[in-house]
């Protein structure tokens, strides 16, 4: 449990912070934040701000609850804090690290700059909650007014593969607004219950995006079908309905290039997902005109069998998204990760083997473990320092990677 005091309401905290620290000062434009437990208050942080930037000063925690990350927790709740007041960075005090504690703060974004340590990024996940809100908001506008540009026309036009295509638009803007919830519940900061986040959230939404297509496909193949089995004499479409399919196709292609480039900028697969779903739409709307130009000129009965094409198609898509996605669910290793990363841990001179690598995605972060071998007769200590020097490489030049959890093994003899 967490509470944050700003300058003016310290003193109704005052005594909670003093019984931990006798003898700390508050700061002036100071913000608090105090960390409980069932038995009370636990730890406590300061920050302010100076000269535009904000300042850690202090964190504490009680004796007897250090080493179990309430320093951590703590920390990441300030981050959070901060990053809702749109601040993407957070400097350290000298007075916080005058305890040579450099390696605690270091294994919690800071890292050492001209102007002292610093916390950056702050905002990141929240820029790519944004980004990807503004782009599923403008498919989805988009993809209504061409979903009812193609029914009405197909109505008029007499035309059943330009209405089914019309379907399969309405049947993207709903895939979007499950793309949309799935941003906002992916993008809550990680917790007790949920210590990798909540990304995974993003590929179950890719999973359901891939399910609609699917029904979808189903819904207008049993249309199709019916229609091409009856009696009743099949009629041609109107000319007007080609124009209205090859505009269809103009859009979604800049449609599909811009959801795609930005969702695997955010690596977001729900993003993704809703993307290959506008391709779909591009592969159907060139379907749709090849059959008008086919009913209009040859045969009606084509303007069905390419709305049947045209559904197949969709399914397709459907099934290639959810096994992709469900891939990223099922934790599927990345073979070249993998191996770049061997590579990169085996250039430390006294590491004699690495194995047992592996990796665990949340949306765009990548949770990793490995084992490590070393000479028997080092130190816990040393063996610590270089698993730690390691683990801050790798997390410095892997910029996807978020965790790592290194397991030492000794060589005996």
């Amino acid at each position: 449990m967490y509470k944050v005091f700003n300058e003016s309401g310290f003193y109704s905290c005052r005594d909670k912070i003093l019984e931990l620290a006798p003898r700390f000062e508050p700061e002036k434009n100071g913000e608090y934040f105090l960390i409980e437990d069932e038995s009370g208050t636990i730890g406590f942080a300061e920050i302010y701000l100076e000269n535009s930037k904000y300042f850690l000063k202090k964190i504490f925690i009680t004796k007897e609850k250090r080493y179990v990350s309430h320093g951590k927790a703590l920390l990441d709740h300030i981050y959070n804090f901060l990053a809702d007041k749109n601040i993407d960075e957070l400097y350290l005090d000298n007075a916080c690290i005058s305890d040579g504690n450099e390696k605690f703060f270091m294994k919690n974004k800071f890292t050492p700059s001209d102007e002292g340590y610093v916390a950056g990024n702050l905002l990141e996940d929240k820029l790519r909650k944004n980004e990807g809100v503004s782009a599923t908001v403008i498919s989805i506008l988009i993809n209504i007014a061409l979903a009812v540009m193609k029914i009405i026309f197909g109505i008029l036009g007499k035309s059943r593969a330009l209405m089914a295509d019309g379907f399969h638009s309405f049947s993207d803007v709903i895939g979007s607004f499950v793309i949309l919830i799935s941003i906002y519940l992916g993008n809550k900061p990680a917790d007790k219950d949920h210590p990798y986040g909540h990304e995974k959230i993003e590929s179950i939404a890719g999973n359901m995006v891939g399910v609609v297509l699917i029904i979808t496909a189903t819904e207008l193949i049993n249309g199709s079908l019916s229609s091409l089995f009856s009696e009743i004499d099949h009629v041609k479409p109107k000319t007007i309905t080609i124009f209205i399919a090859a505009i269809s196709i103009v859009i979604k292609y800049f449609l599909y290039v811009y959801k795609y480039n930005i969702g695997k900028r955010l690596n977001n697969d729900a993003i993704i997902a809703d993307a290959r779903e506008h391709k779909s739409d591009v592969i159907s709307s060139i379907g749709v005109v090849g059959g008008l130009i086919l009913s209009i000129y040859v045969n009606p009965v084509f303007d069905i069998m390419f709305g049947i094409a045209v559904a197949l198609l969709i399914g397709k898509e459907g099934i290639g998204i959810i096994i992709e996605t469900s891939n990223k669910l099922l934790d599927q290793q990345d073979s070249k990760l993998i191996s770049d990363l061997k590579k990169y841990i085996l250039k430390y001179d006294k590491i004699e083997n690495v194995h047992d690598v592996l990796t665990r995605s949340s949306g765009n972060k990548i949770f990793l473990s490995f084992h490590i071998r070393v000479d028997g007769s080092m130190s816990v200590y040393k063996a610590h320092e270089l698993a730690d020097d390691i683990k801050h490489s790798i997390q410095s030049d892997f910029k996807d990677i978020r965790s790592v959890i290194i397991h030492v093994d000794p060589i005996m003899g």
